[in-house]
């Protein structure tokens, strides 16, 4: 599936250097002193970011192969965002309307989700999905022990929603 992973076999360990992040705030707006009003940034190895760049378009050209993207999907995909989003809802419900149908709509904001991935559950579903082999075991490689600067677990920096790390993440910039 994914011949870029060749180039780590047998063993798929990346260089420490690519677990090492420089974690940056950037300001969100609102209050400057409330710490929640900051999210990490984590500035890593350009080689880091090449690999997951060639891996990401790997995956998303499977799952589009394989189905396994909803037409309903419009976040984490290029020329997709929640405006197109809502112009494919609004373009449904003037359908509705002008058919004298109904419509049910439901929107759901998984807050920070994407910040509190559980590791062992998201490697469960690749797996499923026909992620298997050296690419998962690659992918196992990139997620775990990664590192801040300050030898912090990015694991502490990246998990925001959890009252303790907003506190962490200052403290660590």
């Amino acid at each position: 599936m994914l011949t870029c992973c060749r180039l780590f076999s047998p063993h798929l360990c990346l260089p420490q250097a690519w677990k090492r992040a420089t974690v940056a705030p950037v300001f969100k707006g609102g209050i400057a002193s409330d710490p929640l009003n900051y999210r990490p940034i984590s500035l890593t190895s350009i080689f880091d970011k090449l690999m997951e760049r060639i891996i990401v378009l790997d995956m998303l050209h499977y799952c589009k192969q394989q189905g396994l993207i909803s037409k309903q999907q419009h976040g984490f995909l290029a020329k997709m965002s929640t405006v197109t989003n809502m112009l494919s809802c609004t373009n449904d419900c003037t359908c509705a309307l002008m058919n004298k149908t109904s419509v049910a709509v439901a929107y759901i904001d998984f807050y920070k989700a994407f910040d509190s991935v559980y590791h062992a559950k998201l490697f469960c579903k690749l797996q499923s999905m026909g992620f298997t082999g050296n690419l998962l075991k690659w992918l196992e490689n990139f997620l775990s022990h990664r590192w801040t600067d300050g030898n912090v677990p990015v694991s502490e920096i990246i998990c925001q929603n959890r009252v303790k790390s907003s506190a962490t993440v200052i403290d660590h910039f």
